[in-house]
């Protein structure tokens, strides 16, 4: 019996955002897999999505990584690759480094987020410095 490796988030560019999961990688349950996430792109090229959609695709691709290996910041483009971690991060006992790693954090949010603490519920990170209501969606895995 297979079992899609993402069941939460959205991989196709609607003409404001991401709606809707179609895309996905399909196993069997037993790939290593230790991160699961969307490939965000229009952020990376800098388009919006409706010029995403006409230029490049209105899909944007969906990965697995193996084994022990961990997706980071691509320090020359400062890029994100935005990840699904196979489990949930505790906002009130997560290190810099795991914080860093969720979606638009980056290690100054990590830090404000570590002294905000604690966290009564994911929508508190609105009141960290740059976090919409978008972004802390997607962090939560609901974008």
């Amino acid at each position: 019996m297979t079992q899609p490796a993402l069941t939460q988030g959205a991989s196709t560019l609607g003409q404001t955002g991401y709606a809707n999961l179609y895309d996905n990688i399909w196993t069997d349950g037993t790939l290593p897999i230790s991160m699961r996430g969307i490939a965000r792109f229009p952020t990376w090229v800098g388009l919006d999505h409706a010029t995403a959609r006409d230029r490049v695709s209105d899909h944007a691709p969906v990965y697995i990584v193996l084994g022990e290996d961990i997706v980071r910041t691509d320090q020359a483009s400062r890029r994100r690759i935005e990840t699904t971690p196979t489990s949930c991060i505790d906002l009130n006992q997560a290190s810099l480094d795991a914080l860093d790693h969720l979606a638009h954090v980056g290690p100054s949010r990590a830090r404000d987020i570590v002294a905000g603490r604690p966290w009564q519920r994911i929508g508190g990170l609105t009141r960290v410095s740059g976090l919409s209501a978008g972004r802390v969606a997607d962090i939560a895995g609901n974008g």
